[in-house]
């Protein structure tokens, strides 16, 4: 599976639409990259993204289940 684009809207922090397009530019040539950045710039909320598209879930969300 190839990510085309991630594009989400009111999820963490980033209550605007946005658009991260990976298909085109350096990063659509590349096949291979790293989501690096200082603390607080978004990268786990990418990573939750594209896990509430595949699995319409994420674990940050979610309360732990009761032992």
């Amino acid at each position: 599976m190839k990510i085309l684009a991630i594009r989400g809207e009111n999820i963490a922090s980033l209550c605007a639409p946005f658009d991260v397009n990976l298909s085109h530019g350096p990063l659509g040539d590349a096949g291979l990259f790293a989501i690096s950045g200082p603390t607080g710039s978004g990268k786990s909320t990418l990573l939750d993204t594209i896990c509430l598209a595949l699995f319409d879930t994420c674990l940050l969300y979610t309360s732990p289940s009761p032992r």
